[in-house]
């Protein structure tokens, strides 16, 4: 962590010290002398956390108002569910993002007989070069206009 703090502190004496006077520079030196990333985090997560919980709090209500419901729920319960979101959220949310990516770097519809050349030229109802779906397979109707 200490490694981190002299790249910062030396990147910002590089780069603003001729707009800053010695006493600023003296300033910024004692802040990075005296930080202590342990407390930062001890007293960070925790306000994170709660302002997390705050802000999905407010979004329930919203939600709340809108569909006319007047009794939310129990608090623990509701602590439940909102845990579940901030600790699942991103976790599910990373995983869509590497199996999506995994898919489309594979392409495994490349295989199968009949599939569309992907060169952009042919399309058909399976994905095209750009991973996005042909509207004109997808959305031609069924009788003639």
């Amino acid at each position: 962590m200490e490694e981190s703090g002299e790249r910062l502190k030396s990147l910002i004496q590089d780069n603003l010290v001729s707009s800053l006077n010695l006493e600023a520079t003296n300033y910024i030196d004692y802040f990075f002398d005296n930080v202590h990333s342990g407390a930062i985090a001890g007293v960070g997560v925790p306000v994170l956390l709660l302002t997390v919980l705050f802000l999905i709090e407010a979004i329930e209500a919203a939600f709340n108002n809108i569909w006319g419901v007047e009794h939310s729920g129990p608090f623990l319960e509701k602590l439940t569910a909102f845990w579940a979101v901030i600790t699942l959220g991103p976790v599910l949310l990373s995983a869509s993002l590497w199996m999506t990516g995994t898919v489309q770097r594979s392409h495994p519809l490349d295989s199968f007989p009949g599939t569309p050349e992907r060169n952009g030229s042919q399309t058909g109802i399976l994905a095209d070069s750009y991973g996005q779906t042909s509207s004109k397979s997808v959305f031609r109707p069924s009788k003639s206009v």
